[in-house]
């Protein structure tokens, strides 16, 4: 019996030209990214990256490690993977670090490397991230920021019972983001495209341009209306962007 791929548990179809893995932002899951094979082109398979700790895999631990994290996509990604079927990363805020990080690790593990990486609502890495340590505040206080920060459903935050149960989760996730530090890596053989919201306190337009320095190749920086969260809020105007930059591999 084939052994079951919790990270990407449907497999892909062999009808695919092209094929795009999305990681979430941090306390998401996969179904973030469940309506965007209806907005890009039919030939492009959407590859949704399931964490552990929530949906479908809520019974699991959740990952603490950045390290932990990108073993288990690569871990999970590397038996599908074919030269003959390009794909592209897409993360967002947190998976923008966690996709960056696979796009190393598949390299260095002599793997078929993304024809592009594409980044959203994030610092680059080199900049490493605000040492908060929200993931080691008191309940309340966390809660206090989740709502500050947005993107946390109402349906959750209106639930302290649910949101009790979902806090390891999110905490786990704040502290991939809090303990990655920054340092110096050799810039990426992989064009960078890297999304922005123009209102976005935590990835302002200065510090998505300095993606520019990840990459040896082709950089481009997009900007949409929006906060943090324009990912969710101007999709319709991001996945117009993401099918252009696309399009060299699937016109």
């Amino acid at each position: 019996m084939a052994r079951v791929n919790r990270w990407l548990p449907a497999p892909p179809s062999r009808g695919d030209r092209f094929r795009l893995y999305c990681y979430p932002h941090a306390g998401a899951g996969a179904s973030v990214f469940r309506d965007w094979p209806q907005e890009l082109p039919a030939c492009v398979g959407v590859r949704a990256l399931h964490p552990p700790g929530r949906e479908s895999r809520f019974g699991e631990p959740p990952v603490d490690r950045l390290e932990d994290l990108v073993d288990g996509v690569v871990g999970a990604m590397g038996p599908e993977l074919s030269p003959d079927v390009p794909f592209a990363l897409f993360g967002h805020s947190l998976g923008a670090l966690v996709v960056t990080e696979v796009a190393r690790e598949l390299i260095r593990r002599g793997l078929p490397p993304p024809v592009l990486l594409m980044v959203s609502g994030r610092r680059a890495p080199q900049d490493g991230e605000p040492r908060a340590w929200v993931h080691e505040l008191s309940d309340e206080r966390f809660t206090e920021v989740l709502r500050e920060l947005g993107g946390t459903p109402d349906a959750l935050l209106a639930r302290p019972w649910l949101l009790r149960a979902f806090l390891p989760t999110l905490r786990a996730d704040f502290a991939v983001n809090e303990t990655h530090a920054a340092g110096t890596w050799a810039p990426l053989p992989v064009p960078i495209t890297a999304f922005g919201g123009l209102g976005d306190p935590k990835a302002r337009p200065e510090e998505v341009w300095r993606w520019r320095r990840q990459t040896s190749v082709r950089f481009r920086a997009r900007f949409l209306p929006g906060g943090h969260f324009f990912v969710l809020d101007e999709r319709k105007r991001l996945l117009d962007d993401v099918r252009e930059e696309l399009a060299p591999w699937t016109s």
